[in-house]
């Protein structure tokens, strides 16, 4: 899938837009093909709104799982879904566009969730069953966007005791 984004009605009218391409992560767009993150190992991609991304990390019970992703530029309106081994949702936002306003929908209290704004979001959590974790990250919109946003982010795993 391809995301396009206008720079203005003017650029619209006489140009169109121009196509922000997918990252080379694609397709990551489902639990079943998650990228893989290697602990320790950061990693850029971009999110396009209307396409998520999952990635997947292994983490061992009686471990403390990170992940950290850093804003690289364009939008930052991600919404967040964060899902344990046992397929239990353990954080997810409860908004649709690129406001943080309320509460998450989902917010177990086992897992810190921090802001930095315009810099960084940042998960962390005990692990007590080894296994996958998946984190899905939808880009978000503004009521008013002409085209589909994008995200460029560097997202980091790590776990420690």
């Amino acid at each position: 899938m391809r995301s396009a984004i206008c720079t203005g009605v003017t650029l619209l009218a006489l140009a169109g837009c121009t196509t922000r391409p997918d990252d080379a992560y694609e397709p990551n767009d489902d639990p079943a093909q998650a990228t893989v993150l290697e602990l320790g190992a950061a990693i850029q991609a971009r999110a396009n709104q209307g396409n998520p991304d999952y990635f997947a990390v292994v983490a061992e019970a009686g471990t403390r799982l990170r992940l950290e992703l850093r804003d690289l530029g364009l939008e930052d309106c991600p919404a967040f879904t964060l899902i344990d081994p046992a397929g239990a949702v353990l954080f997810k936002d409860g908004r649709a566009r690129c406001r943080r306003i309320g509460a998450p929908e989902v917010h177990d209290p086992r897992v810190s969730f921090e802001i930095e704004a315009g810099v960084a979001y940042r998960f962390a959590l005990p692990v007590e069953t080894s296994g996958v974790h998946v984190l899905r990250i939808d880009e978000g919109s503004n009521a008013d966007n002409i085209a589909p946003y994008s995200w460029d982010y560097e997202i980091l795993a790590l776990a420690g005791r």
